[in-house]
């Protein structure tokens, strides 16, 4: 089976036929090309927020990256965060970071769940 490539994510997004930017698209993207391209992965280990905003273009504030590089006789599980989520955090998780299209709020201000008033 022959991997499917893609020169920046503006494409793995289009191949996707999506242009919202959720942490699924994020990861999956970064990991497929960490796994083609040596200087792109040596880039990210050594500078996980500089390298994923450079290839995605844009900036996510309040948002701590790691990078964990798994071995042959090593496995990294990722557990979920707490379940108990301001709104703000509900709405970036749920379908994107702000201001990107994906869900969210722009300003990250809270979101009133509660207002019924669709206008």
């Amino acid at each position: 089976m022959e991997k499917t490539t893609y020169g920046s994510f503006a494409e793995y997004q289009e191949s996707r036929g999506s242009t919202a930017v959720t942490e699924e698209s994020v990861r999956q993207f970064i990991a497929g090309k960490a796994g083609q391209d040596e200087t792109f992965r040596k880039a990210l280990i050594a500078d996980p927020r500089g390298t994923v905003e450079a290839e995605i273009g844009i900036q996510m504030p309040g948002v701590e990256l790691k990078v964990h590089e798994e071995t042959n006789d090593e496995l990294h599980l990722v557990l979920p965060a707490s379940m108990e989520l301001t709104p703000s955090e509900l709405a970036r998780v749920s379908g994107g970071w702000p201001g990107t299209g994906g869900g969210g709020n722009d300003d990250d201000t809270p979101i009133d769940f509660d207002d019924n008033d669709p206008g």
